[in-house]
């Protein structure tokens, strides 16, 4: 509910930060019923507060009011990697498949902070982008409403040293 901490994320990522977005409250009161409650997806290793932990620290989750989202990349040369990782700066086709949607709500494919593409998406489907070697430092999908608020948001997957 706050694009200016969206823009400010986006902002320390091009400038190298490597940091993982997550969800958060400080509520003293019951909720707003008008506001979606954010909440982290995580993808550990096994169910444990060391993995849970250490999952989060590599950026291996993603912050979502509803969809379920699974963003992976895929090199020219075979290698893989989800949200937090990084492959090396060859080419890659990225990926994201999603469920939990609305029809019409808006998919947005990021490359270091820019959207490179937007368009409307049914409640689950999935898509591609195919990136060149040295396009992208990052990149992360956002699925948005008509009205523009967030939805979900992954945490990126990173190009360059490994």
């Amino acid at each position: 509910y706050n694009q200016m901490t969206v823009e400010m994320y986006y902002q320390w990522l091009n400038e190298g930060h490597k940091i993982s977005a997550t969800a958060g409250s400080d509520m003293h009161g019951p909720p707003d019923p008008d506001r979606r409650g954010g909440r982290n997806v995580v993808y550990a290793e096994e169910l444990s507060e060391e993995a849970i932990l250490e999952a989060v620290r590599k950026g291996r989750s993603y912050i979502s009011a509803g969809p379920d989202l699974i963003l992976s990349g895929q090199t020219q040369s075979g290698i893989e990697a989800i949200n937090g990782d990084t492959l090396p700066p060859e080419a890659a086709v990225i990926s994201v498949h999603w469920s939990g949607a609305h029809e019409g709500d808006i998919l947005r494919f990021n490359v270091n902070g820019r959207t490179l593409e937007k368009r409307p998406i049914q409640a689950a489907g999935e898509a591609s982008w195919t990136l060149e070697p040295g396009q992208a430092k990052w990149c992360n999908v956002e699925i948005r409403d008509a009205q523009n608020e967030m939805w979900a948001i992954t945490n990126p997957i990173y190009f360059g040293d490994r």
